[in-house]
């Protein structure tokens, strides 16, 4: 394109001159084409890959043409060469090009991201590149019943663990039903965590779900942690038992948002989450006798429209009948008492006890405090949370109670500091928090950081016999949390790229006994030394 402008501006001042009878000037100097050399290596073992794919396309991203994302697949005519047998390449870049996006890929291979493709953006003029690419894992193994006998068509789930904000999620999900001699292999796999699950039907009797290696309930399941080209083997021995069916309508169905049941045995998920029909009418099959909580939610929207129901399936199946409804407002007011300035803040947050009964990836619910000291805490479900305060670093939660009407006790109020906030599912209580001035404030480091790294800090709270944690960003391995309530603490800390689940009671409580504990009194400041638990 540019040598095109280049030629067009030359035919332009040259063919007015030769017109004229005019020397015409020399053409100007056309750039030179130029070269990009790599090469393809296993990131384990840093041989070279030979046959990979290499999908190239100028980018003029320099020159105010924007590029597509590089995520996005290949273009289908983009120039391609393949590596030899030393894995390397060699591409002949646009002479007018900034620079070339490479897309690279071999079968059984995936980039270090997990992705299809290994992509990167080469600059013009760069030296030799290297590309590494993840050899892909597998998972095999045989179902088989309790005496031994091979289990043939038996479903086999394998999902994919990530940990978001301190919760163990299902990313994605793969089935293979098992075959005759009740085998079952996923291959192809990118490096990750992965668990088993396994159900279904086989000689008329029923079996799971069961997850790996024979746990009625994911919480409780084995983790495979799967590198790259790595192979492992599980194995699944099921016992038959007798199933049934939870039949459930959903009432208060909302308008035009789809809605979801998935059935608990305590606080984990059993089984697959399954959409319901506009009706509101479901059918949860294959339960095995058991004590259970059945919830409907709509999933990914705000507010959440919840509701849920206990049920016990015994010799018979069960019916259930849940209410959906959008949860409560909680009404509150603050106060500020003691010195300090008259352009008062704060910002209150709501944190569930056990926010892994909840569906999806629950958030904290945030109120901000109006200029009257007024401020809502909105659509909170039945259940106990722990309330906090951001506000002026010398300024903390003195008290906090609530107020109710009961109809035959007239105005009630109850103190909840160090308690947590019931939110019942009628009769709502309004909120009252005294903040006072003599905060306390802890600061500290993390043993062995050097500038760049990032921490993060958990401070810790005990209410009830339950763990409830406030993340704090170390940056540099330097923390500083003001504002703290006298009181007893127990700070953890763990670098930022490891993925800790502390949002499950289970691994927090494991942790505890690695961190620190502090006492606070009013005004006191202290600084503690973090030592990463491992």
């Amino acid at each position: 394109m540019v040598r095109w402008w280049a030629a067009l501006a030359w035919v332009g001042a040259c063919g007015g001159a030769l017109l004229s009878g005019q020397l015409c000037e020399a053409q100007p100097p056309q750039p030179k084409p130029w070269t990009i050399t790599g090469t393809v290596v296993d990131s384990l073992s840093k041989q070279p890959v030979a046959g990979a794919q290499v999908i190239w396309e100028a980018s003029f991203a320099t020159l105010g043409f924007r590029d597509r994302p590089l995520d996005e697949q290949p273009p289908s005519g983009a120039a391609r060469v393949t590596t030899d047998t030393a894995g390397s390449f060699s591409v002949s870049a646009d002479p007018t090009a900034a620079g070339v996006r490479l897309f690279v890929s071999h079968a059984g291979y995936r980039g270090v991201d997990g992705k299809a493709f290994a992509t990167l953006v080469v600059p013009m003029n760069s030296p030799p590149v290297t590309i590494a690419l993840v050899r892909q894992a597998s998972i095999q193994g045989r179902v088989t019943d309790s005496s031994g006998a091979a289990l043939a068509g038996i479903d086999v789930s394998l999902v994919r663990v990530e940990i978001h904000d301190g919760r163990r999620q299902a990313r994605q999900v793969f089935t293979k039903t098992s075959g005759a001699n009740g085998e079952f292999l996923f291959d192809e796999l990118p490096a990750g965590v992965f668990y088993l699950r396994a159900a279904g039907q086989a000689g008329g009797k029923t079996y799971g779900p069961v997850f790996y290696p024979a746990e009625l309930t994911r919480d409780q399941a084995r983790l495979l942690r799967l590198g790259g080209g790595q192979t492992l083997t599980a194995e699944f021995r099921l016992a038959s038992h007798a199933s049934f069916k939870i039949r459930g309508i959903v009432t208060n169905m909302p308008l035009r948002r789809g809605v979801t049941v998935r059935l608990l045995r305590g606080d984990d998920s059993v089984g697959d989450e399954l959409p319901i029909s506009p009706t509101g009418i479901f059918e949860i099959a294959g339960v095995a006798p058991g004590d259970y909580t059945v919830q409907a939610y709509t999933p990914n929207l705000l507010p959440l429209n919840f509701g849920e129901t206990a049920v016990t399936v015994g010799q018979r199946d069960a019916p259930v009948r849940i209410a959906l409804n959008e949860g409560g407002d909680i009404s509150g007011h603050m106060e500020f008492h003691g010195p300090g300035s008259l352009d008062k803040y704060a910002v209150v947050y709501a944190t569930p006890f056990h926010p892994r009964h909840w569906p999806g990836d629950v958030k904290d619910t945030v109120a901000v405090m109006n200029p009257k000291g007024n401020f809502v805490l909105k659509n909170l479900q039945p259940g106990k949370y722990e309330i906090s305060v951001r506000s002026l670093s010398d300024y903390y939660i003195s008290e906090m109670h609530t107020e109710f009407r009961s109809p035959s006790r007239g105005l009630v109020t109850q103190d909840i500091l160090g308690k947590g906030l019931t939110v019942p599912a009628d009769n709502l209580p309004a909120l009252m928090i005294i903040m006072q001035s003599g905060a306390a404030e802890i600061t500290g480091q993390i043993l062995g950081a050097s500038p760049g790294d990032l921490f993060s800090v958990a401070l810790i709270v005990m209410r009830d016999g339950v763990a409830i944690p406030t993340i704090i960003r170390a940056a540099d391995g330097r923390f500083q949390i003001p504002g703290l309530s006298p009181g007893d603490y127990t700070l953890l800390a763990w670098p930022d790229s490891r993925e800790v689940e502390y949002r499950n009671q289970a691994v927090l409580q494991d942790l505890l006994p690695q961190g620190i504990a502090v006492s606070l009194r009013e005004g006191s400041k202290r600084n503690v030394t973090l030592e990463p638990a491992p």
